[in-house]
């Protein structure tokens, strides 16, 4: 029987959270989702694990904000990528 959770309101502030999350798909692109504990992204963010967790619940969570950012980093080059003119592999790799 352990103590229950209290609810806690989260900080809404989508610029920082998404500049985290940035910040972060790049440690999820090189070494992967399961290596990075919260104490790890807070270290690699310079915060506390304290305030990390006012932004976001868990890890999944950033993990969604992270993902979010690069699909919407994608659609921006929609028009590029669908531009047969341009090789695949350039497309690609400027999509990326």
């Amino acid at each position: 029987m352990g103590r229950k959770p209290l609810p806690k309101s989260r900080v809404q502030d989508a610029e920082r959270k998404q500049a985290w999350a940035a910040e972060l798909f790049e440690h999820f692109q090189a070494h992967g989702v399961r290596s990075l504990t919260m104490d790890q992204a807070a270290a690699l963010l310079g915060v506390s694990k304290a305030t990390l967790y006012t932004y976001f619940r868990s890890k999944e969570e950033i993990l969604q904000a992270a993902l979010a950012w690069k699909f919407q980093g994608i659609a921006r080059f929609q028009v590029q990528l669908f531009n047969r003119e341009i090789p695949y592999w350039e497309r690609f790799t400027q999509a990326m």
